[in-house]
């Protein structure tokens, strides 16, 4: 939790330093987070809550010179809708940098491929936009506030 302080404080501190050059103009454009809920595809019941998964063997990460780098990701409880949300800024900070091909490590019988394609807006306020997610080929459409269903 304090990575993710740090992460929003640093993100906040970009947006000031960048709206220098459109000083006529106040923006602080918000960090995208990368939302994720997972529930069952019959009865919509969150995967997390029924016990199928649990966010302490959930990772993504990705490959690069045949290593596994993990993406730091959070899961939010609303225990009220019984609700798991995973949520990353990083996941989003390295689609930007040109990463876009994931993997998502549920348990040790369940992995899948996820897609991720990220675009900044132009003009003074420029932020990270969301152009395509997929899971195992499959385009993936946002569902509730920003973020994604995966349905299993």
């Amino acid at each position: 939790m304090k990575n993710f302080v740090l992460i929003i404080i640093s993100t906040i501190s970009i947006g000031f330093i960048s709206c220098h050059r459109c000083s006529d103009i106040a923006c602080m454009p918000p960090p995208l987070f990368m939302m994720m809920r997972f529930v069952d595809k019959q009865d919509s019941i969150d995967l997390f809550y029924n016990k199928k998964y649990s966010p302490d063997s959930v990772r993504v990460y990705y490959e690069e010179n045949s290593k596994k780098i993990n993406v730091e990701i959070d899961f939010g409880k609303d225990t009220l809708n019984k609700q798991t949300t995973l949520y990353s800024i990083d996941w989003i900070q390295k689609a930007q940098s040109g990463i876009k091909n994931y993997y998502l490590y549920l348990n040790k019988m369940e992995l899948d491929t996820l897609y991720l394609e990220v675009f900044t807006s132009e003009g003074c306020c420029p932020s990270p936009q969301i152009n395509e997610f997929k899971i195992n080929g499959s385009e993936i459409k946002m569902e509730f506030g920003g973020g994604f269903i995966y349905k299993k």
